[in-house]
């Protein structure tokens, strides 16, 4: 009687501890559809000013250091389209001025990245943009690559552009910038003394994409070739 006993409570630990194991291997994997066209799965519509003020939350919890999670996201927007990408999903929501929403979420359901999008880039437009204000106010969704980089990666239809820039140190040193924090304001206020012209392209077709793309930089916030028409 003991020995069976034994035997069903170490089934049902076993059992126990399989389902515990199951739960957290899939908590965070979110349910997504990479192959029906957008157009057949999102039917609700939001307005630029509520995504404008998604981006301004997420922008000051990321300067607290506080994450914004995917279950916050859901209570306040539908859910229709959601796609598996580098480093994590993407969810695609139409605002009714005709332009489209990524929102970004890495695989602990952490957003990292809200990107709005009214056309999407050729590799051929930045042929004749040459210095870094005109690149920056063409493609406002490009990703610097760190701090301190001055390496940026531009999200086109054909795959993903990278571009490194010049910098005009002797027109920046002229300030004294002293710190990390005062040189990240300057060079919001100041692109065009920082950045010059672009030295080298780097630039990797869509078909070159399968999933280990940490060669190009961050690389996460990369979005389908089926999502890249408006």
């Amino acid at each position: 009687m003991k020995k069976h006993l034994t035997i069903v409570l170490v089934t049902v630990l076993a059992l126990i501890l399989f389902a515990g194991t199951l739960i957290l291997l899939t908590h965070n994997k979110l349910p997504y559809n990479n192959t029906t066209d957008k157009h057949d799965l999102v039917n609700s519509t939001y307005s630029i000013s509520e995504i404008e003020s998604l981006k301004a939350e997420f922008e000051n919890r990321k300067s607290d250091n506080k994450v914004y999670k995917f279950s916050e996201f859901k209570i306040d927007f539908e859910v229709e389209c959601v796609r598996k990408s580098l480093g994590g999903y993407y969810v695609i929501l139409f605002l009714d001025n005709g332009s489209e929403a990524f929102v970004f979420f890495n695989e602990e359901m952490e957003m990292f990245s809200v990107m709005i999008f009214d056309r999407f880039l050729s590799v051929e437009d930045f042929e004749n943009l040459p210095s870094f204000t005109d690149i920056y106010k063409f493609d406002p969704n490009a990703e610097r690559l760190d701090t301190g980089s001055h390496i940026y990666i531009h999200i086109v239809q054909e795959g993903v552009l990278r571009a490194r820039y010049t910098t005009n140190w002797d027109r920046a040193g002229e300030y004294a910038i002293e710190n990390l924090e005062e040189y990240e304001q300057y060079l919001k206020e100041h692109p065009e003394e920082f950045y010059t012209e672009v030295v080298s392209k780097q630039f990797w077709e869509n078909s070159e994409l399968k999933g280990d793309e940490n060669f190009i930089g961050k690389g996460s916030a990369y979005i389908l070739e089926i999502d890249k028409y408006i």
